[in-house]
């Protein structure tokens, strides 16, 4: 009875294989082949991505740190040592002198020109293989040549080390642009941080031969995507891909695991679309500029975000699900259309600095107090007409911004606010200046410039000149408020 196995094996390593059928008539000369690894009879097993870079002098095997190379030694490629087996599961009652491996079906041409053969127990590898365009992923399936076993796969990415994509095996090639480019600029191979904003490159191919490589900027570069080779820079940290023509976050950067930071500020993104295990120690994404009229639900599937930036959007609402990013520590959405702030936000126990500005916000909700490790606060450039008398109880609140509304009055028992140190209020109906305003000893800033200020307390106006400056410039009282005997004395402007 035929026995039918199903088994899915993923390698990203720089491998050639070929098959054989059991037919002396198809061998081939062992001399065009690379000796490969030997096949062991293993438990199920989960393997790591591997790579296979291809040379003009030399075959280079790579996974997640190191490379197995044979023939002359490049001495710029010094620093990386070889990786030392690859082990397939194949049942122990299989005959592995009758395993074929093929190209998949989808394959293209160059997949199809790779040559695999098995001879006991080891894998050989076709010497010559296609040209290169750019990166390439082949899909491989291991059967028997008598149909006992089908459907176990596993793929392979071949790629040029940065030096053979500049030479003539690159020619006519964007990847080749950008080897020669990075070249230009001297980088070393582990090198941690590379710059390659406004250089209008499109293929990142080379870019596989910095295995440290944890920074990259690619801001400014026109770009529609981001090709495959970028998922394969495994140690990444911080990405800017700001100022292209993204319209959704690219795939190929959804599973770079070690990935923190991501800006893809000012391009054409419409939706959040991330799904579970995406960007799983994202903490800092930046979406500002973009077109995102809704936060979508999947939004709560980067668990570690800390810093979300979703300013200069359409945004009209904020959602109650937000609250389930428990690791929310900043959140700004500045310059979008909302309307009211979601005391669902509360929930955030980490959330310390909400940005709210130039947006049509009527009120704020009397649960404020519950944001109770709020530091920083913006909300200028709102429709706000009243500051709730639970104001005062944000007594962690080191900044306020509320300029630019329509608010009257401050509330009188401000000095509550014990640790605030800028308060900024410029550009509203404020009528008079609360003294204990004036009490808060660790404040740094006043700023109520253009209100409707006409008169000051002497005893106040005294104390803003000889101890405590403000900025109160062009309120209708300017500059001695009715102070007649203070008519010389010009009261200082604070800029620190």
């Amino acid at each position: 009875m035929n026995l039918i196995l199903t088994v899915k094996i993923t390698l990203i390593i720089f491998i050639f294989f070929s098959c054989a059928k059991k037919n002396n008539s198809n061998i081939l000369d062992y001399n065009h082949f690379q000796s490969g690894n030997i096949i062991k009879i293993l438990n199920k097993e989960k393997y790591d991505k591997s790579f296979i870079y291809i040379s003009k002098s030399e075959t280079y095997f790579f996974n997640q740190k190191n490379i197995f190379f044979y023939g002359k030694y490049h001495e710029k490629l010094g620093t990386l040592v070889p990786f030392e087996s690859i082990n397939l599961y194949i049942p122990s009652h299989i005959n592995t002198n009758l395993i074929e491996i093929l190209p998949s079906k989808n394959s293209n041409a160059f997949c199809h020109d790779i040559k695999f053969k098995i001879k006991d127990n080891k894998v050989y590898i076709s010497k010559k293989i296609g040209i290169l365009k750019t990166i390439t992923e082949c899909k491989f399936n291991l059967g028997l040549s008598n149909n006992q076993m089908s459907n176990i796969e596993f793929n392979l990415k071949f790629n040029y080390t940065i030096y053979d994509w500049a030479s003539e095996l690159g020619n006519n090639t964007e990847a080749q642009r950008t080897a020669k480019f990075i070249l230009s600029k001297k980088y070393d191979l582990n090198e941690n941080e590379i710059n390659l904003n406004r250089t209008k490159l499109k293929d990142f191919s080379p870019l596989t031969s910095f295995s440290n490589l944890q920074k990259l900027n690619l801001e400014e570069n026109k770009l529609h995507d981001i090709d495959k080779s970028i998922s394969y820079l495994t140690l990444l940290k911080h990405l800017n891909l700001s100022k292209n023509k993204l319209e959704k976050i690219p795939n190929s950067i959804k599973h770079l695991n070690k990935l923190e930071t991501l800006n893809i500020e000012n391009n054409k993104i419409s939706k959040i679309e991330v799904n579970q295990n995406d960007l799983q120690n994202l903490k800092n994404l930046n979406l500002s500029f973009n077109n995102i009229q809704i936060i979508n639900k999947e939004i709560n599937n980067l668990l570690k975000i800390q810093n979300l930036n979703l300013s200069l959007n359409k945004i009209e609402e904020i959602p109650d699900y937000i609250s389930s990013l428990k690791n929310l520590e900043s959140l700004n959405l500045n310059h979008n259309k909302l309307l009211s702030i979601n005391d669902k936000l509360k929930k955030l126990k980490y959330l310390n600095k909400i940005s709210l500005e130039g947006n049509k916000i009527k009120s704020i909700p009397k649960s404020i107090n519950k944001f109770k490790n709020l530091q920083y606060l913006d909300l200028s450039s709102n429709d706000i007409k009243k500051i709730p008398s639970t104001f005062i109880l944000l007594n962690q609140l080191i900044y306020l911004d509320i300029s630019f509304n329509f608010i009257e009055i401050i509330p009188e028992k401000i000095d509550q606010l014990a640790h605030l140190k800028y308060f900024i209020a410029e550009g509203n109906n404020i009528i008079r200046i609360p003294e204990n305003l004036l009490k808060i000893e660790r404040i740094k800033l006043i700023n109520l410039k253009s209100n409707e200020i006409h008169l000051i307390n002497k005893n106040i106006f005294n104390y803003i000149i000889n101890k405590h400056s403000i900025l109160l410039n062009d309120n209708p009282g300017y500059p001695n408020f009715g102070n007649s005997s203070a008519l010389n004395i010009t009261i200082k402007n604070i800029r620190s």
